[in-house]
């Protein structure tokens, strides 16, 4: 069985820190870094690593059992040429990274870290040097390797639940740092998502906003990230409901006839997707995917990179409505009502 050669750039959490408390007993399915997913997944062997800190390398060499990892990018690509290269550093070092990566003999798959880029230049210039090279690449929105969001996707998909209505998100931690999943979720099933609309600024990152998608108003609302971590969506259809908790369970609803009251109608939870959410890590899921990709094999594949750059712009629109906002100074305190409409869509 081919193994494919997988290297690490960047030793934070997503890289391997997330899995250092049991390397040794970790399990596959429980994996919640790339060195963990590499190192027990079946399609793949973890070759490298590189990072600036030599304290994360050696901790890196140490848990996993691999003896090469290197202080810059470059050195990897040139030591160890892998078959796939996980670009798990800091947002704003990405675009450098898929520059040397293009730049190596046979460029590595990429797998990059939301937000793609640190910046919509960056990432433009990135989707268009990937696409000439004709290189393959992935953005790490996780939420879309799992099946259980992939099988409501698809049921919302045929029309089964009706036309969307309305659709409100939950995120902490900042837009472009949790934000930004629930904007690629909202446009995962509802296609993509007109111009933002300011609500509210607590912040540059705490954001309150509007929009459209997919004939639907939608709505991304911050919460307190001193509180708890949130991530969760709820999407009214016209038929039914979906929501994506923030542990990754899906559940459906139903609009059924009700029992007791003539001509009303009520939702029933849909029994197929009763249960916890589903075995394995959406980390393991996306290796799924990618060794079949590799194999030659048609996968549902990820966010590619057009529609991680499409998720950034948005983003960053709503940053400098934000910016524009607060350089106006202090509005009136009577309150503001923001009426959506389709020409938003």
């Amino acid at each position: 069985m081919k193994k494919y050669r997988a290297a690490i750039a960047g030793l934070g959490w997503i890289g391997q820190g997330f899995d250092l408390d049991n390397p040794g007993s970790l399990r596959l399915e429980e994996a919640r870094s790339y060195a963990g997913a590499f190192r027990l997944h079946r399609r793949f062997e973890l070759a490298a690593a590189c990072d600036p800190n030599p304290g994360k390398r050696r901790s890196f060499e140490r848990a996993w059992r691999v003896s090469r990892s290197y202080k810059t990018v470059e050195e990897l690509l040139r030591a160890q040429r892998p078959d796939i290269l996980a670009v798990a550093c800091s947002t704003r070092s990405h675009a450098a990274v898929v520059r040397a990566a293009l730049a190596a003999p046979k460029p590595p798959y990429l797998i990059l870290e939301k937000p793609f880029c640190g910046t919509v230049h960056e990432a433009r210039a990135a989707a268009l040097a990937l696409r000439r090279a004709r290189a393959r690449a992935v953005v790490n929105y996780s939420r879309r390797w799992l099946p259980e969001v992939r099988r409501a996707r698809r049921l919302a998909a045929s029309g089964t639940l009706g036309l969307p209505r309305r659709a409100v998100a939950y995120y902490t931690k900042g837009l472009l740092h949790n934000g930004c999943h629930m904007v690629d979720l909202l446009s995962f099933f509802l296609g993509r998502l007109g111009e933002p609309r300011l609500l509210k600024a607590r912040s540059k990152e705490e954001l309150d906003l509007a929009a459209r998608a997919g004939g639907a108003d939608i709505y991304l609302i911050s919460g307190e990230a001193a509180d708890y971590s949130l991530n969760e969506a709820d999407i009214l259809f016209s038929r039914g409901r979906v929501r994506v908790s923030n542990n990754g369970r899906v559940e459906v609803w139903r609009s059924r006839p009700h029992p007791w009251a003539p001509g009303a109608r009520r939702l029933e939870p849909d029994a197929a997707f009763s249960g916890p959410a589903g075995p394995g890590s959406a980390m393991s899921r996306m290796l799924d995917d990618i060794a079949g990709e590799l194999q030659g094999r048609k996968t549902p594949g990820g966010c590619r990179v057009e529609e991680a750059l499409r998720t950034l712009e948005f983003c960053e629109r709503a940053q400098r409505l934000a910016a524009e906002a607060a350089a106006k100074g202090p509005q009136s305190p009577k309150a503001k009502v923001v009426l959506l409409s389709p020409e938003g869509a």
